[in-house]
């Protein structure tokens, strides 16, 4: 079975409980948003239903269907504008008018959300073993260059501690994925995160288990909801 964009928004057609409630709280008076892996823009959507809070939101999403999708459903947001790019390519967040493709730029963000397939991006979403440090730095260097110093970086990942106890116990796990040539699925532990944010210039304010603030339990908590800024 193909993995359409059809079927992508039947599957996030909800997202999880709280989840479009958190990041419109979080992006609360942000003049400019950068959204990672905008997807069909459902969070974009969420980040510009209020009249009090409009936003210039600017999304990045590599598949082209899904890209398209976004654009119709925020094509009544004369500041919204989606890009169709690798949001590891560089410039990917800057230049380019309300609806193409983008490159170029240097705008400077107050808020980006990195979604959680956006955050694997090259080692894509899946639940898997150990190494993922190189491939979620990958995702994460492509934060900095867009935001504007004490920018905030806000993204929601699961937590991949009993998945590493399944790898090490030598269980696999099958992997439903959109992209054919990617044949290993990276999570990263909680504490391999903290030590790449620090190393990306972000510094963590808050880690939760949910999107109402739930605190987190690293044996427990099935998701990681985050809130950095950038220091440097």
């Amino acid at each position: 079975m193909q993995f359409t964009a059809a079927l992508y928004s039947l599957l996030h057609l909800n997202g999880f409980p709280g989840d479009t409630d958190f990041y419109r709280r979080e992006c609360a008076g942000a003049a400019r948003v950068l959204e990672l892996g905008a997807g069909d823009g459902r969070i974009g959507a969420a980040l510009l239903a209020s009249p009090e809070s409009q936003p210039h939101y600017t999304g990045v999403e590599l598949d082209d269907e899904l890209a398209a999708a976004a654009r119709e459903r925020l094509s009544e947001h004369a500041g919204a504008r989606v890009l169709t790019c690798d949001m590891l390519s560089p410039g990917a967040a800057g230049g380019g008018g309300g609806g193409g493709e983008g490159s170029g730029g240097g705008e400077a963000f107050d808020a980006a959300r990195g979604a959680a397939r956006a955050m694997r991006r090259g080692a894509a979403a899946g639940r898997a073993a150990p190494g993922a440090p190189a491939c979620v730095g990958g995702g994460l260097c492509i934060h900095t260059a867009p935001l504007r110093a004490g920018g905030a970086l806000l993204f929601d990942v699961y937590n991949a501690r009993d998945w590493r106890k399944d790898a090490l116990a030598g269980r696999e796990w099958t992997v439903y994925e959109r992209d054919a040539e990617v044949n290993e699925h990276h999570y990263a532990l909680p504490e391999q995160l903290s030590a790449l944010l620090a190393a990306a210039g972000f510094e963590v304010e808050r880690l939760c288990g949910g999107f109402e603030g739930e605190a987190f339990d690293e044996e427990e908590s099935e998701h990681m909801v985050y809130r950095a800024r950038l220091v440097r």
